[in-house]
């Protein structure tokens, strides 16, 4: 079995955890109290033109808030998860909400598959052919394999916003590549050219084709850049993004 890349410094080397995706954050003396943040929460789902805000129940618990109640489609359940989640001081997300249709929104499986193959294959940086999709009940699954890790989200996000559709799993997988000779420099790399200084903070740990990325950052938007920045990298098939906001 071929050695796994490494390297000196701050940047660490190796894991054996299994890519997981993670929001999460840390609280300090400066951050605001959950009834500030549920407060805040509120206005910001009143606030966003894409949010139901009146059908959504909101409570806080150090700093994690739970999203209640009922909202007439995938996408909006979606939007109202960002908006909760880009209010300062929320370090998680716990959410309950159901997807209601409405009853001019209730479409058969199979017209949501023939849909959802419509737009797999509308999509040209993706190909549809090595996409699988079943439909039960609403609920969307994804199989197949892809290269990138961007054509596996840009397959995700082009059925997401069918009407009728009421959840999306995505199972594709990515095919395995080979990775750059130093996979810890790559990465690192990658975090400059997109904006990210003071790496030091950052730990990076390689197991195969799965980083795992640790330490913190001052804000949710460079923890972001992180991730993306790492699923840029060829060869990379799994993110487990741990790194906190302080």
């Amino acid at each position: 079995m071929a050695a796994i890349p490494t390297a000196e410094g701050p940047i660490a080397k190796h894991c054996g955890a299994m890519p997981i995706r993670l929001f999460c954050s840390s609280r300090n003396r400066h951050m605001p109290t959950d009834g500030e943040i549920r407060k805040n929460v509120t206005e910001e789902l009143a606030w966003a033109p894409d949010v139901t805000a009146a059908e959504i129940g909101i409570t806080v618990h150090n700093g994690v808030v739970t999203l209640l109640g009922h909202v007439p489609s995938l996408w909006e359940k979606e939007a109202a998860i960002r908006a909760a989640r880009g209010v300062r001081g929320v370090r998680g997300i716990a959410e309950e909400l159901k997807v209601a249709l409405w009853d001019d929104d209730q479409t058969s499986d199979e017209k949501i598959a023939e849909r959802a193959l419509f737009c797999l294959a509308s999509d040209v940086s993706i190909s549809d052919e090595l996409i699988k999709v079943t439909v039960e009940n609403g609920l969307v699954t994804l199989t197949g394999h892809l290269c990138w890790h961007y054509q596996r989200k840009e397959a995700e996000f082009a059925v997401r916003r069918i009407a009728g559709v009421t959840g999306v799993i995505n199972q594709i997988a990515l095919k395995p590549r080979k990775l750059p000779y130093d996979v810890v420099a790559s990465v690192t790399q990658a975090f400059t050219r997109g904006g990210l200084n003071q790496l030091d903070r950052i730990t990076v740990k390689v197991c195969g084709g799965e980083i795992r990325l640790g330490g913190y950052v001052h804000t949710p938007h460079e923890r972001e850049l992180a991730e993306a920045a790492t699923w840029s990298v060829q060869g990379v098939t799994g993110v487990e993004n741990t790194i906190a906001v302080y």
